[in-house]
């Protein structure tokens, strides 16, 4: 799944444990380890084989979730996953406005975990699963709580999802999304993720063929 992944937090211990999840449950065959964000950085750019990078939002020389973005520029290819604390929403779309590819619990156990990386690896967004009862920070605008539908065949889907399930389907990317309804990336992202989660599929393709095999689920 991974040949080389980097942990970078600021807790000793909890790189130790995090790195033996990586390499004995998931494969990893090597696992790299930092405790401040200019040595995460040192990292990444000297070993091309990182493809993964498990980070701490809150690690040492970090002013915001922004400063993480420099780190694609050297690794382009690089899938940033955030092991965070905070169970804040707003934190969480930030996280995925800057590009991450997930927002992972510290209290999540191993088990849901690895059940994210797999997810992050097939290319596809992880949330955590109460997203969406996640309080709501003051310094961001909370999405607004939407009815939940259910169809004949007992799926259910809030009325955002569903039109999320018709732009997929109609071969729209995440930014061909954003622009079309004027939301924001980590918005689009979490709406996708959140409709995956519900319909217990693996990624956007299957969300395209379900939606094919099922269009009475896009009716409103």
């Amino acid at each position: 799944m991974y040949r080389s992944v980097l942990v970078a937090d600021s807790d000793e211990f909890f790189r130790i444990a995090l790195s033996a999840i990586l390499m004995n449950q998931l494969g990893v065959g090597a696992v790299f380890e930092a405790s401040s964000f200019t040595e995460a950085s040192h990292i990444i750019k000297n070993n091309e084989s990182i493809s993964l990078a498990l980070l701490e939002p809150v690690l040492p020389e970090v002013k915001n979730l922004d400063t993480f973005r420099s780190l694609f520029a050297l690794q382009p290819d690089l899938r940033l996953v955030f092991v965070s604390g905070s169970t804040q929403r707003a934190d969480v779309l930030s996280a995925l406005e800057i590009g991450a590819h997930g927002y992972i619990l510290k209290t999540n156990g191993p088990i849901e975990l690895c059940r994210a990386l797999k997810i992050v690896s097939a290319g596809d967004i992880y949330i955590p699963a109460n997203f969406l009862d996640m309080p709501t920070a003051q310094r961001a605008a909370p999405l607004r709580p939407e009815p939940v539908i259910e169809t004949e065949t007992g799926v259910r889907l809030t009325p955002r999802q569903r039109e999320m399930l018709a732009l997929i389907s109609a071969g729209n990317s995440n930014k061909q999304i954003s622009r079309a309804l004027g939301l924001g990336a980590g918005t689009v992202a979490a709406h996708v993720a959140a409709a995956l989660r519900a319909l217990n599929l693996p990624n956007r393709a299957a969300l395209a063929a379900y939606a094919a095999r099922n269009p009475d689920i896009l009716v409103g």
